[in-house]
């Protein structure tokens, strides 16, 4: 049973008159217009990070799989890393048996890295160590340090990303390492499946030259389910991109291609504004202006985010793309740290996927400095809320949303073959010809972690033509004619049919696929001999010894309960010709 650890009580009969007050207000917005109110009081939030320059990471994310998006919140120096319980009703501050990290935090990163069902922690810093806390099930952790090399000792490590970049399962981890302005080499983290990481950025085609990097995010800008790396440089350093090759390898070979710019460059937000079906990636900068870089399909981008009407042009620093009205298409919110100025973050509404102009939803003052920022649900309504880390002397904020009329779908993703968590998967909705696709990452934005429900807009449908999920493992997953306003939880390959085969005229059949304790081969008539059949897992080995399929027997039932839950093949021999399919196997 999963244990908290309650430091603050949340609801008492004092706040009943606020609570009337909130619903008054909720109501008279919705009834008016879409909007934001700000309700980090009514909900007992109370969290300041200090005066540093560069803020502190943002986790809106649904710490203990309930169902409710949680909220975590960095801490400077001496002050330990602020944990609030989503209960439905409100929050708890909580905090965890094993988590003892009073260092200068930036990035917070909840994800299942052992694939064993629950959620452990990686939480970067300045001037402290980096560490993934393992989650017993219990919420009792143990601290991985991640193995420090030359010169990264004292751990000056600032936005981090989560991806399996090599497709084997589980997530492996990059960081963006610098010490203020003096420029580190960042560093990439093969995940070994033991619980253990291994530095692998020098074994393969990777700029390991010293950076200046605040932030990066796995993407996968080229649609070939392989996760690319895009990388966020201050200063005079060149933005990154890093073309996943596969089998291992990351090349910084996309010169030319528009997306390597020079800027003071923050966050990295990628989002398919315009449903085209790719990624393209808006970037945080100074008073110069932010950029907008369009996806143009064939490799190539241009910076479209003057002509859009989203350049900002002021110190901006996180950024998230998200439909917040559901009509359909992305809108972008950024916030910044301009100071003293009324809307110093911005909601920017997405009109015909071309250009924005400036929402008129509330956020009434508004006027804080504001770093790092993530979107979530608080009362599971569909619509997402957005939570705000200011610095002193401001508090950080939490902005609900009034709601609305549009229809929505909320999809939460497990991978079985594929990490846990979906990480890298594609999501793809069509309603009356229509599409918008999104992809999952842990580590987003300027050190951001966004819910990992992926809520679509819908507007008026009352139902989803299709969903298609496009796991990293290769598998897809299709939903028809779905109802909208409700939540779609996905477990990979639930949707996969029977196999069909043709074995020299005969019909074979092998169901069911996914499968948890048995799979039967079935023959639409007797194939008139004998065969034989071996199961191997991906690598080659055989873990299912040579079995026989007596041609008089239609239906063969092969046990596999004991095996690990993955991806095998079932190798079908005939006296003339072999036959194989995939399998796959599910707790």
């Amino acid at each position: 049973m999963i244990t908290y650890q309650t430091k603050i009580s949340m609801v008492t009969m004092k706040k009943i008159t606020s609570i009337i007050i909130l619903l008054f207000l909720l109501i008279s917005f919705k009834i008016s217009a879409q909007t934001y109110v700000d309700v980090t009081s009514h909900y007992n939030i109370h969290h300041t990070f200090g005066q540093d320059a560069f803020g502190g990471g943002v986790s809106f994310y649904d710490f203990d799989q309930d169902g409710w998006d949680d909220i975590s919140l960095a801490t400077q120096v001496g002050d330990s890393v602020v944990f609030y319980k989503n209960t439905g009703t409100g929050f708890q501050e909580v905090y965890f048996e094993g988590i003892h990290h009073a260092g200068h935090v930036k990035q917070i990163l909840w994800c299942d890295y052992d694939n064993d069902g629950d959620q452990d922690l990686y939480l970067s810093g300045r001037s402290y160590a980096n560490y993934i806390y393992i989650n017993d099930g219990t919420f009792h952790f143990s601290p991985y340090l991640i193995p420090p090399t030359e010169p990264f000792e004292t751990g000056d490590t600032y936005g981090a990303a989560f991806g399996d970049y090599d497709l084997d399962g589980d997530l492996d981890l990059f960081i963006c390492n610098r010490i203020g302005s003096i420029p580190l080499p960042n560093q990439l983290f093969l995940n070994n499946g033991d619980g253990t990481m291994t530095d692998i950025t020098s074994s393969f085609i990777f700029d390991t030259t010293y950076q200046l990097t605040f932030c990066a995010s796995w993407i996968d800008y080229n649609n070939d389910l392989l996760p690319d790396l895009y990388t966020a440089e201050d200063r005079f350093f060149v933005n990154k991109i890093y073309t996943n090759l596969g089998n291992g390898i990351l090349a910084d070979d996309c010169d030319g291609c528009g997306a390597e710019i020079i800027i003071d460059a923050m966050s990295v937000c990628p989002g398919d504004y315009d449903n085209d079906g790719d990624l393209d990636i808006y970037i945080s900068n100074t008073e110069a202006g932010n950029v907008l870089l369009q996806n143009q399909g064939d490799g190539t981008f241009t910076d479209v985010a003057m002509a859009s009407g989203v350049a900002y042009n002021r110190v901006g620093w996180g950024a998230t793309f998200f439909d917040y009205d559901h009509d359909l298409d992305l809108d972008l919110y950024v916030s910044g740290s301009t100071n003293g100025t009324t809307m110093a973050n911005k909601l920017y509404e997405n009109l015909d996927l071309t250009n924005f102009s400036e929402a008129n939803a509330g956020f009434i003052g508004d006027s804080t400095r504001s770093f790092s920022h993530a979107i979530g649900d608080i009362n599971n309504d569909g619509y997402y809320d957005i939570v705000v880390l200011n610095i002193d002397p401001d508090s950080s904020q939490l902005w609900q949303s009034s709601g609305g009329e549009n229809n929505w779908l909320k999809v939460d993703l497990e991978g079985t073959v594929s990490n846990r968590d979906g990480i890298g998967t594609w999501i793809e909705a069509w309603s009356d010809g229509l599409s918008q696709v999104k992809y999952t990452t842990c580590g987003v934005g300027y050190l951001a972690q966004n819910s990992s429900s992926e809520i679509f807009g819908f507007g008026s449908f009352d139902q989803v033509d299709s969903i298609i999920v496009k796991w990293t493992s290769g598998i897809i997953d299709k939903f028809f004619d779905v109802p909208v306003n409700q939540v779609l939880s996905i477990v990979e390959g639930s949707t996969t049919s029977t196999t069909v085969h043709d074995i020299e005229g005969i019909q074979v059949s092998i169901f069911p696929n996914p499968a948890s304790k048995y799979i039967v081969i079935s023959f639409d008539e007797s194939p008139g001999e004998d065969m034989s059949y071996q199961i191997c897992d991906m690598n080659g080995t055989r873990v299912r010894v040579l079995g026989q399929l007596n041609h008089r027997d239609l239906n063969t039932s092969i046990g596999i309960g004991d095996l690990p839950a993955g991806q095998y093949i079932l190798t079908i021999l005939s006296p003339k010709k072999q036959y194989a399919a995939t399998i796959i196997k599910i707790d």
